[in-house]
């Protein structure tokens, strides 16, 4: 609670103002109250003093200079003597806003979850059955001629390869089970700039046999407390994307920044190479099993798992693309 004079001076508070900004009883005192609200917050706030009350809910700053979000009541009036003072709720949000964040994060993954329940059950229902019906078929094929040697031989080979493209399938979706068993790792301080090192070193040969250049920039940002192997994946596989699908009359550029906007970091990965046609792909494109260029050997699940773990890091993904170009993700 606060009480001001007309220009918004602090003339009283209460104990639980000191706790919740962090200033004591006298450092308040002759200070104006707009200081306690965030700069991007002000105006809404100071053109307010026009009326005579003010409800609504607005960001604030702390003395250490932590931004929080607040309820703000604030309303005039009149003391016997003539003269104006203003009286001022203002109600710490932070806790509550926590809790909608959270909650919102447990609906957010109900549905994730519900998502990946419903293309694993279209995976089984199609991926699976089919490399199994082959299967099945040969080797009821090798029971019915069982005297034909070079036939079955012929038989065993195609059995042997259906079920390499079975086991290939459950592999793949063990990984992207194993994916979201990931979170539960403890969270790291990491530089995005040895990252990026420690993976030229892991790729060194590839990048020497197609004359990658490489350029970063995180002047503006290079360090984040986040999951290490969520990071490397993303990083690594982002990397990769872009010299598999690199351009053969171009010499391949990758660059990679990092921005730091007001509360958010973003990081940008863009390539000089074939691009992809958003017209036709774009909302296929982080699609599980979705491939675009069938001549460069893939199986479609990097982009999805890439955008599955930058989303239970709570962040997101967008892409432009043109073809013959290249491409930005952010």
């Amino acid at each position: 609670i606060f009480i001001t004079n007309s220009r918004g001076i602090i003339i009283k508070v209460n104990s639980a103002a000191t706790k919740i900004f962090g200033y004591s009883e006298s450092e308040f005192y002759d200070i104006n109250i707009k200081s306690l609200i965030h700069q991007e917050s002000q105006s809404a706030f100071m053109n307010s003093r026009i009326s005579s009350v003010f409800t609504g809910e607005l960001n604030s700053i702390r003395k250490n200079n932590e931004i929080f979000p607040t309820e703000i009541y604030s309303s005039i009036f009149q003391l016997s003597s003539g003269q104006e003072r203003i009286f001022t709720i203002i109600r710490d949000l932070s806790e509550k806003k926590q809790k909608e964040l959270e909650r919102e994060k447990i609906l957010s993954n109900l549905a994730q979850r519900n998502r990946d329940l419903e293309q694993f059950s279209y995976i089984i229902s199609h991926n699976l059955r089919s490399p199994l019906a082959n299967i099945l078929g040969l080797t009821n094929l090798l029971e019915e001629n069982s005297s034909e040697t070079d036939r079955n031989n012929l038989i065993i080979r195609n059995l042997h390869r259906a079920s390499e493209n079975l086991d290939n399938i459950i592999k793949d979706l063990s990984e992207i089970l194993q994916v979201r068993k990931q979170v539960q790792e403890e969270k790291q301080s990491l530089k995005f700039s040895e990252l990026v090192e420690s993976i030229k070193v892991s790729i060194e040969n590839l990048i020497t046999e197609k004359s990658v250049t490489i350029e970063t920039d995180f002047s503006q940002i290079d360090e984040i407390k986040t999951l290490k192997s969520y990071f490397y994946s993303i990083f690594y596989n982002l990397i990769l994307n872009s010299i598999h699908y690199s351009q053969k009359e171009k010499t391949p550029i990758i660059q990679i920044r990092s921005n730091k906007l007001l509360n958010k970091i973003e990081i940008v990965f863009k390539d000089n190479g074939i691009g992809i046609d958003l017209e036709k792909h774009g909302n296929q494109i982080f699609g599980l099993y979705k491939r675009f260029h069938f001549d460069i050997e893939g199986k479609g699940i990097g982009l999805y798992i890439i955008k599955t773990q930058i989303e239970l890091l709570g962040g997101s993904i967008r892409i432009e693309s043109i073809v013959d170009e290249g491409t930005v993700f952010t």
